[in-house]
């Protein structure tokens, strides 16, 4: 795996708590659950492979909220805000912009488009853009770095902000919770992949 190989590669990956319909719904489905399966098995595998050069994070706004009867609508005390958007920024060099999902239906059967940006200026750009969007108040320096300070920075940030009551936090990234996740999902045996 390039994580093994590359020990200069880090990653920061900013994800939703929970799936939109999971969160808000209630969905309790069998795709549902095999979706959760498979996305904390990558998550683990993918954070097995980098070790802390690595960090997964979700968004939460800052208010207080106790979990509806879904209780995955909410993260570390706070309502969770749905990612949807699909932005991938590789070493402020380039960039990608897509509606594909990373799973097996988006990537072999629905009709996805994606622009891919090879400009440093507007890739490091569009970088900026989407962390000042999820930094809020916080003091985070950021793009100056390299990847290592960039990952480490919003990891400090958001374990720190974790720890504070919601109101008090400053900023919408917060550490993503595998557990969740990895209890709600259940593996299909025999169902491909590319299903869900």
């Amino acid at each position: 795996m390039a994580a093994r190989r590359e020990p200069e590669l880090h990653l920061l990956v900013v994800l939703p708590a929970a799936p939109e319909d999971v969160a808000f719904e209630g969905n309790r489905d069998p795709d549902a659950r095999f979706g959760e399966f498979l996305q904390a098995r990558a998550v683990t595998r993918i954070g097995a492979a980098f070790g802390a050069r690595a960090f997964f994070a979700s968004p939460a706004r800052p208010a207080w909220q106790t979990a509806s009867r879904y209780r995955r609508d909410n993260l570390h005390g706070a309502p969770i805000v749905y990612v949807h958007a699909k932005i991938a920024a590789f070493d402020g060099q380039r960039a990608l912009v897509s509606s594909a999902n990373l799973n097996g239906r988006s990537l072999h059967w629905d009709t996805e488009a994606g622009v891919m940006m090879d400009d440093p200026a507007l890739a490091r750009q569009l970088l900026e853009r989407c962390l000042g969007h999820w930094r809020q108040d916080a003091d985070w320096t950021l793009i100056a770095g390299d990847g290592a300070s960039v990952v480490a920075e919003i990891r400090a940030a958001a374990q720190a902000d974790r720890a504070r009551s919601p109101a008090e936090r400053r900023s919408l990234i917060l550490p993503y919770a595998v557990g969740p996740a990895r209890r709600f999902g259940r593996n299909l045996p025999g169902l491909p992949e590319a299903m869900v």
